[in-house]
């Protein structure tokens, strides 16, 4: 028998020793990250699906919870623009007429990973011959890894909760404008006019007279006058409820604006009643 040799008794198997070198090496760690990828990925449908439980069940205990809530909101404004009376129409509806649970999703799973693995032998790549007898050949291994999971779980899409409908009995604007005018002076167009007719209703359609309304205008390139101070026609005459606005653009600011007609905000208010039109002048 040589040095080293054993003996192996009869019907013993033999199994070979796992391989050696990079290569194997490289083998054993790909397995071993793809495994890892797997136990990610199942571990995230997993957290997912609880989360998602969760919710189901978190909703269901707060549909079947109903409180009182305002769903209308009524509100009466007098012909001064002033609110009367206020009503508050309450519903009983569950609480996630209003407040839904936060739903979490995972929005961003990332797996990167790096191996590197390098071996020196000294049988496989050259000999040193000086060695002592019954040492074994130099060798020399080294494996290195970085894998990095980056997961970021957040809320999905907020659920708007829904506000109660407001509901105005009060004085109303018409707002009628006529088509806008050249202003000509010897001969030359030098600006833009527009006559605008504003009437104050209530809320059944009557004229309500002798209110003064109130202005702003955007643009303050653009003058302005209304007829009357502001002052609504008294009732039971032929311009009961309304005023007139005029707007006029000239000078440099017609000659900035073109032959086009420019939009202009404007504002028109009664107390808390109150209405933005836009105008082209």
């Amino acid at each position: 028998m040589k040095p080293n040799e054993k003996v192996v008794p009869a019907g013993a198997v033999v199994m070979p020793a796992p391989p050696a070198g990079p290569t194997a090496q490289l083998g054993r760690g790909a397995v071993a990250f793809g495994d890892f990828v797997q136990r990610v990925g199942l571990a995230v449908a997993d957290a997912q699906a609880r989360l998602d439980e969760n919710l189901a069940a978190t909703a269901e205990r707060l549909s079947k919870t109903s409180v009182d809530v305002v769903a209308v909101f009524e509100q009466s404004v007098d012909d001064d623009g002033v609110m009367s009376d206020a009503t508050a129409h309450v519903q009983r509806l569950p609480v996630t007429s209003f407040i839904m649970p936060k739903p979490y999703g995972w929005s961003r799973v990332a797996l990167r990973a790096q191996l590197n693995v390098t071996e020196f032998n000294g049988a496989d790549g050259f000999r040193i011959d000086a060695l002592p007898p019954g040492r074994p050949a130099l060798r020399s291994d080294s494996t290195t890894g970085t894998i990095l999971l980056e997961a970021v779980l957040e809320p999905r899409a907020e659920v708007q909760a829904p506000t109660p409908l407001v509901v105005q009995r009060a004085p109303r604007f018409r707002v009628a404008s006529q088509s806008a005018m050249d202003i000509v002076e010897s001969g030359r167009v030098v600006g833009r006019e527009l006559a605008v007719t504003i009437e104050l209703t209530r809320a059944d359609g009557t004229p309500i007279g002798g209110k003064t309304l109130s202005f702003q205008i955007a643009d303050a390139s653009v003058t302005w006058a209304v007829s009357n101070g502001g002052k609504t026609g008294a009732e039971g005459t032929p311009g009961a409820g309304t005023v007139t606005l005029t707007l006029k653009r000239t000078g440099a600011a017609f000659d900035a604006a073109g032959e086009t007609p420019q939009a202009v905000q404007v504002r028109i208010w009664l107390g808390i009643v109150t209405t933005t039109v836009a105008l082209g002048v």
